[in-house]
């Protein structure tokens, strides 16, 4: 429809000059075929190149990506490391789709060491999220209190 080929054109401008934002947006519109022609490697070039500059959702459908084999080689490992790097950004949905990754085995890992490994990691990521959350609810208690 015009709309989407409209705002791919405006993605493109803004992703050809490095905007992770816009970057992602465009593949999201080459991976679904809105406004573009639907081109998986191109929704894998954009994603990654969004991804390296640390954009959690960008890395989050770039291992969704590998993780079905759409636009790249299936790969389950580096949907794993794609995914990771997103989980840890506290993105919830690459949080979920790590620990779907993690269900099954891994470049011959058995699924159960899978899971702790998965298990292991999320405690650390919500942890150390947790600690920052106490640490600005004191500032502000001990600031109310003064």
């Amino acid at each position: 429809d015009e709309d989407k080929a409209e705002a791919a054109r405006w993605y493109k401008l803004a992703a050809d000059q490095g905007y992770a934002i816009a970057q992602c947006n465009l593949g999201f519109l080459y991976a679904k075929g809105l406004g573009v022609d639907e081109d998986k490697a191109e929704a894998v070039r954009w994603y990654k190149l969004a991804a390296d500059q640390g954009y959690a959702i960008a890395q989050c459908n770039l291992g969704f990506l590998y993780a079905k084999g759409l636009g790249v080689d299936e790969d389950k490992a580096e949907a794993a490391r794609w995914y990771k790097l997103a989980a840890e950004q506290g993105y919830t949905k690459a949080q979920s789709n790590l620990g779907a990754i993690y269900e099954q085995p891994i470049d011959s890992q058995p699924a159960p060491s899978n899971l702790c490994i998965f298990i292991l990691e999320t405690i650390e990521v919500v942890s150390g999220q947790l600690e920052d959350l106490l640490e600005i609810f004191t500032g502000y208690f001990i600031g109310s209190l003064l």
